[in-house]
């Protein structure tokens, strides 16, 4: 799992740059909206993939990976840090021992280059604002996690502020209190940023977000790469150049070929796939042609979006007790990279689609039965 994640890393690192240089028409035609596209360029001093999921399924080829969330990626704490809670109550090593230290100072490392490259100086001691939609369970307690691990750098202040409480202006980002944001740590997708506005001035809150990010004025964790290959389109890319034979070399392809699937923006005239809308979310507007297989979301939001055309790869079945007794659920398999490296990794079960419904399946193992010949991934020693 780490491999693929690995793999997934490395290539996207690689075609960041390519993708800065396209003009605004492929940008379009890749779903970016208008208004995200000066922003969605700017480089910012953090790793490319600061906190990104890399959601994989395993096949009999190994695990190839369906997509990467570089934006806001959830199932952060039940990876990093209650996995390791549970296989201490059942009597498992945590494969994800480490992860939890790795995301602390990784967060810590992305506050710190942030303010640092501030074009204007702090109001006094530097603020972090933590923010998510107050209505919204997961993404609240997983950004307020995410602040706790943060909130030990020293001589800097942090607070959770719920979306609603945000307020901007032509010179900064504020609190409720009106108190100035340095850094904004958001678990809000920048797509949705672009599409609000004040309700009583009508103006452009996005547009006036992304403003102050490109001058400088306030700064976002994850930054705008996360954003620029948050795009499923971003898979296309990968391919089409990987079958063209061009830009990636020989180490490169073999990383494509072991952990990527076949994806396009345009419709295949045969054979399995699935279609997913380019910015789409927890399982939104996804349909599977399969065989026999026809299955689509209950929730349509993306239908008008570009879509994204992958190879249909079945995940594997698992039977689980849950809160209705036994069921035969689909394995979805996920492995996180932090400050570009693969950490944490999870697992979670539900139907053909996941969804934000699906359940967490802790992973664990024993330290006797590893396959010796086979030996693990590990994190890098500056972890």
């Amino acid at each position: 799992m780490r491999r693929c994640a690995d793999d997934v890393a490395r290539i996207y690192a690689r075609i960041v740059d390519l993708l800065r240089g396209l003009d605004d028409a492929t940008l379009l035609e890749m779903g970016y909206p208008a208004r995200t596209l000066e922003f969605a360029r700017d480089v910012w001093p953090l790793p490319n993939l600061t906190i990104a999921r890399v959601d994989m399924i395993q096949s009999p080829d190994g695990f190839r990976a369906i997509e990467c969330n570089a934006d806001t990626p959830a199932f952060v704490m039940e990876t990093h840090r209650m996995n390791g809670a549970l296989c201490a109550e059942f009597g498992f090593d945590d494969p994800n021992a480490d992860a939890e230290q790795h995301l602390q100072k990784a967060l810590q490392s992305a506050v710190r280059a942030s303010i640092a490259y501030l074009a204007r100086p702090c109001d006094g001691t530097p603020y972090v604002a933590f923010t998510a939609f107050r209505n919204a369970p997961e993404d609240r307690e997983t950004t307020r996690y995410q602040r706790t691990l943060a909130a030990g750098i020293a001589e800097i202040d942090t607070a959770f502020v719920p979306l609603d409480e945000l307020r901007i202006d032509e010179d900064a980002l504020y609190d409720a209190s009106g108190r100035r944001i340095d850094v904004l740590f958001r678990l809000w997708p920048i797509e949705t940023f672009a599409k609000e506005r004040d309700p009583e001035s009508g103006a452009e809150i996005g547009s006036m977000l992304f403003d102050l990010v490109l001058r400088r004025r306030v700064a976002l964790i994850n930054p705008p790469t996360g954003f620029l290959l948050q795009s499923k389109a971003v898979q296309a890319v990968v391919w089409g150049l990987y079958e063209a034979g061009t830009f990636f070399d020989a180490v490169e392809r073999e990383a494509i070929a072991r952990s990527f699937l076949p994806a396009y923006l345009d419709a295949p005239p045969s054979g399995d796939y699935v279609a997913k809308p380019v910015l789409g979310r927890e399982g939104v507007s996804i349909e599977i042609v399969a065989g026999d297989l026809r299955a689509s979301s209950i929730e349509r939001t993306f239908d008008e979006v570009p879509m994204v055309y992958q190879r249909y790869v079945a995940m594997p079945r698992v039977e689980a007790r849950t809160a209705s007794g036994l069921q035969m659920l689909s394995a979805l398999h996920t492995c996180f990279v932090v400050a570009g490296e693969p950490t944490a990794v999870g697992m979670r079960l539900g139907g053909p689609i996941t969804d934000n419904a699906a359940y967490f399946l802790p992973l664990g193992y024993r330290r006797d039965a590893r396959a010796a010949a086979d030996p693990p991934i590990t994190l890098s020693t500056a972890t």
